[in-house]
């Protein structure tokens, strides 16, 4: 999940309430605060509130301060209370929306931003924390829409513009997505993820050397940045350097080894290398990290049908299309293994639920054409190839 820059100083020291007198303990805990020493700053502020249960100076403090320490549960009961307590107060609905957003609780997270921005419809960071809510929903568009109105109201709020970039990169609006990832370096030049991600960018707008040296610009920021190992990796695979990219792939596994993704993008390189049992065994280890990637199965099927493992190609092929019924690539690994064991009838049968869902796709009608010729339906299989050689030549 995306992470917010509210800063719970923010909310802290500015969490004065009328008539209300911040005794000792509470005191402490702020100087504490203000010294970095969280864990003491708890401490006074937990006895404070043994005192006096229902401070909301206190209540405010610790739903902050539990939060950035990660204890989720002790935020949510603290922040709550001071909700109710203090009648929906602002700060209580912003600390409870960071609160439940962290909790990946979205619609209640969106809910409480909304309510926050109801009583202030100018505090910028309640925007960003509504647009991580959007996102956290599956609502991109939205999202967008509450990052531009957190920079239309603080333009030099740099997470806002890396968030609404990271969604334009989703929605494949590239040249946005440089915009805002170029406008979040230039606030802050040491965030090695958004060097990652506007190489992604990049990569998706076949910009390779950009892409390159962004990556690499992360991990020299970051030495043990994971996805921009294996991005670069992949860039490299794309490009037949397999000594660079396999030599990537093993740095995301040091540093990810229970990460899925490495072990994958190896096992595809090692296959375009046509090293077959090392693709096998990578791709062996991804299943092990993830046993429900369909992509792994169908890879798998294709590798052992190279290492002319029909049965055993099969059987992964039919563990693909258990977890997505209708893999393109399962759907050929499954087919064609069919074939080579001279299962015509059956190849056939899966290829027909293959043309239907992959109408456009050439491969499918040149293998079901391959299939009706083993058959013997000579016209049938005319008829596809036929086929076949028209949709190539549509095909970009």
């Amino acid at each position: 999940m995306k992470s917010i820059a509210l800063f719970v100083c923010n909310l802290l020291t500015g969490f004065i309430l009328t008539a209300q007198t911040v005794n000792e303990l509470e005191d402490k805990g702020t100087q504490a605060f203000r010294e970095g020493n969280f864990s003491n700053a708890i401490g006074f502020f937990e006895k404070a509130v043994e005192k006096d249960s229902n401070s909301l100076y206190s209540l405010n403090a610790l739903a902050n301060l539990y939060l950035n320490k990660g204890q989720l549960g002790k935020a949510y009961t603290a922040g709550i209370k001071g909700l109710r307590l203090s009648k929906e107060d602002m700060n209580f609905l912003v600390v409870m929306a960071r609160t439940t957003l962290a909790m990946e609780k979205g619609a209640e997270a969106l809910q409480l931003a909304d309510k926050a921005i109801e009583k202030d419809p100018s505090f910028f960071q309640v925007y960003a924390i509504k647009g991580n809510a959007l996102d956290l929903i599956g609502n991109i568009q939205l999202a967008v829409g509450a990052y531009s109105k957190c920079i239309q109201l603080n333009a030099d709020y740099a997470m806002s513009y890396y968030d609404r970039a990271n969604d334009f990169l989703s929605l494949g609006r590239y040249e946005q997505a440089l915009k805002d990832y170029d406008k979040f370096i230039s606030l802050n030049n040491r965030f090695a993820p958004a060097y990652n991600m506007r190489g992604r960018a990049y990569y998706a707008m076949k910009k390779y050397p950009e892409a390159e040296a962004d990556y690499s610009q992360a991990i020299l920021i970051d030495p043990k940045n994971y996805y921009a190992y294996n991005n670069r990796g992949r860039l490299y695979a794309d490009q037949s350097d397999s000594r660079k990219a396999l030599a990537d792939f093993e740095s995301a596994i040091k540093i990810g080894p229970g990460i899925m993704d490495a072990y994958y993008e190896m096992a595809l390189c090692l296959d375009a290398a046509k090293n077959y049992e090392a693709a096998l065994t990578a791709v062996n280890k991804a299943l092990g990290v993830t046993s429900s990637h369909a992509n792994s199965y169908a890879l798998k099927g294709s590798v052992l049908l190279k290492l002319n493992r029909e049965t055993e190609a099969l059987a992964a092929a039919e563990k693909c299309l258990a977890v997505e019924k209708l893999n393109h690539d399962g759907l050929i690994v499954k087919a064609s293994a069919l074939g080579n064991l001279k299962k015509f009838s059956e190849a056939i049968a899966v290829l027909n639920l293959a043309v239907n869902e992959y109408a456009m796709d050439p491969v499918m009608y040149g293998l079901r054409a391959f299939m009706y010729k083993q058959s013997g339906k000579n016209d049938l299989a005319d008829a596809d190839n036929r086929k076949a050689k028209e949709l190539a030549v549509k095909t970009p």
